[in-house]
């Protein structure tokens, strides 16, 4: 009866550790940009949906942006205080299909730009006194959003952006550091 040699055990075993080496290299991968990546495909497909629902269920749509939060809002008439009978426009919470509030990550950095403006983005929202920096009419008139998310530390920048027609593109951009 034969056995192994101790060379033939030791090239096995640098076989298995070469494959082991390199298994370890290819799944070292940082979560940060998965979770950066996952934001941005969500928000893509959530301001395709309040573009949707503004259209099908003929509402006018604003959406307000803090540091940890989007806030969706519907446009509606109510009666005055002082002559119930005169309407007048206001800014109501939203109760749509939409996830409302869309919590952000607290690790990630947001910015801002409504047609073309930075918007200065409040550490939190006024819920009394509501003001939509992006507005979805039911005509499918809307306004050009660009959110920009990063995590610092990151070299990844994720941008999601609107064309003004309801199709909302998700972008990467790596940095080499």
């Amino acid at each position: 009866m034969r056995g192994f040699t101790l060379l033939e055990l030791l090239i096995v075993l640098v076989i298995i550790s070469l494959l082991v080496s390199m298994a370890a290299i290819n799944t070292n991968r940082d979560p940060r940009i998965d979770r950066l990546n996952e934001a941005g495909e969500e928000l893509k497909f959530l301001f395709e949906v309040v573009s949707d629902e503004a259209i099908f269920k003929d509402k006018t749509l604003g959406v307000e942006f803090s540091k940890d939060q989007i806030l969706f809002y519907e446009r509606r008439f109510l009666p005055e205080e002082s002559d119930p009978s005169q309407l007048k426009p206001a800014w109501v919470k939203y109760e749509g299909s939409v996830r409302n509030p869309y919590s952000i990550d607290e690790d990630f950095d947001v910015t801002v730009k409504v047609d073309g403006q930075l918007t200065v983005i409040p550490f939190e929202i006024d819920v009394k006194k509501p003001s939509p920096k992006a507005i979805f009419q039911a005509t499918g008139e809307q306004s050009l959003i660009l959110l920009e998310i990063s995590i610092e530390d990151v070299d990844l920048v994720i941008t999601v952006r609107g064309n003004g027609t309801g199709r909302f593109y998700k972008e990467s951009e790596q940095y080499e550091s």
